[in-house]
């Protein structure tokens, strides 16, 4: 067993094979389908939800063991990445922060790549890397990477937290940021539970 360079943690095995398209069920195929098409279809940006063989990569390849579950998931990632009012490049800081605090390699490596696409520079991708506070950012991504940051450290946002973060978003962008730290947190937790390592380019996506 190795050791990982940047967490510590140790390198496991990948715990699930990929399932080729011709080899989902009824269901599975339902939730593949869900899962290429709609928003997700026409909002992706540089990256790919599958393998070259067609099969399903990252969360939505475990997401296909349990088809109702996975649905439902699904369905709220792609609420919280193409449907809340959040800029993209602030919303990426969110979700890097999170990716960062939970030494997620997959989340890790997918949003780095969605990240780059948006325009933000690669020091502040270092930063966050690094769980520094980034320099040079825009309000509104300065009150997100704030509210991210808090929320992360003590799952609460304090008086001053909040009101900073309402003030900057408004008090809809202060749940669309703790709706997005929560659903990228349990995201690592699954990749994590299913040894997910590394996307295999940085152009796999999450």
């Amino acid at each position: 067993m190795d050791t990982d360079e940047d967490g510590g943690r140790p390198t496991l095995k990948a715990r699930l094979a990929q399932i080729p398209p011709a080899e989902l069920t009824a269901e599975q195929r339902a939730l593949y389908d869900a899962i290429l098409g709609g928003r997700r279809a026409s909002g992706h940006k540089g990256v790919s939800l599958t393998s070259a063989s067609g099969a399903l990569v990252g969360p939505f390849n475990v997401l296909l063991r349990s088809p109702a579950l996975g649905e439902a998931i699904q369905r709220l990632g792609e609420e919280i990445r193409f449907g809340t009012t959040l800029a993209p490049r602030a919303r990426e800081i969110v979700v890097l922060s999170v990716a960062a605090a939970s030494n997620s390699a997959f989340e890790w490596g997918a949003h780095e790549a969605i990240a780059r696409i948006e325009g933000i520079s690669d020091g502040t991708i270092e930063d966050l890397r690094a769980r520094r506070k980034p320099t040079a950012l825009a309000p509104d991504e300065e009150a997100a990477w704030g509210l991210a940051r808090e929320l992360l450290a003590t799952d609460a946002l304090s008086d001053a937290g909040y009101a900073g973060g309402a003030r900057a978003l408004g008090e809809r962008g202060v749940l669309e940021v703790a709706a997005t730290v929560g659903y990228f947190r349990m995201i690592a937790g699954i990749l994590g539970a299913f040894a997910v390592g590394a996307p295999a380019d940085p152009s796999s996506e999450r």
